[in-house]
């Protein structure tokens, strides 16, 4: 897998916001290198986190 340059993510979340939420069960969700890409170098809002349900989700550890 290539690295992807850092601009990737915020270049595809402009195209995509209104597009699709980042779920499983949709055959438009993000593609899986995207999503590798966000946790590695997590390129996420911490705090604006949550489940489909609402609930707050709460990274302790991202893992390797």
């Amino acid at each position: 897998m290539g690295i992807l340059p850092p601009q990737f993510y915020e270049d595809w979340r402009d195209r995509a916001h209104s597009r699709f939420a980042l779920r499983d069960d949709r055959s438009d969700s993000p593609p899986e290198r995207l999503l590798q890409q966000i946790w590695h170098h997590q390129r996420l809002l911490r705090d604006e986190l949550r489940t489909l349900d609402g609930q707050r989700v709460r990274i302790i550890h991202p893992g390797f």
